[in-house]
C-alpha cells in the first residue's frame, strides 16, 4: 500500500538545504546574529537529518523491512 505523500516534510527539508547553503557562506559572526532566525539556520542538519530519517523509517515500517540487510 503506497501511502500519500507529506509535503510538508518536503518544503521543511528544502528549507533546510537553503539554510545549510546560508551558513556555508562567508558572513562574520556580527552579520551571522544580525539574521532574524540565526538559530533555524544553525539547526538546519539536525532538522535535515531528523526529518530524512522520519522519512527513512516511515517507508521501512510500510515495506514491512527489519533489518538493515533489508533496506539496503
Amino acid at each position: 500500500m503506497k501511502r500519500a505523500r507529506i509535503f510538508y516534510f518536503d518544503i521543511l527539508k528544502v528549507i533546510a538545504i537553503i539554510f545549510v547553503l546560508i551558513t556555508h557562506c562567508n558572513f562574520s559572526l556580527v552579520q551571522r546574529e544580525n539574521i532574524v532566525f540565526w538559530f533555524f539556520i544553525e539547526m538546519a542538519v539536525p532538522i535535515f537529518l531528523i526529518v530524512t530519517g522520519y522519512n527513512l523509517s516511515t517507508s521501512a515500517s510500510n515495506k514491512k523491512i527489519t533489518s538493515w540487510k533489508e533496506l539496503y
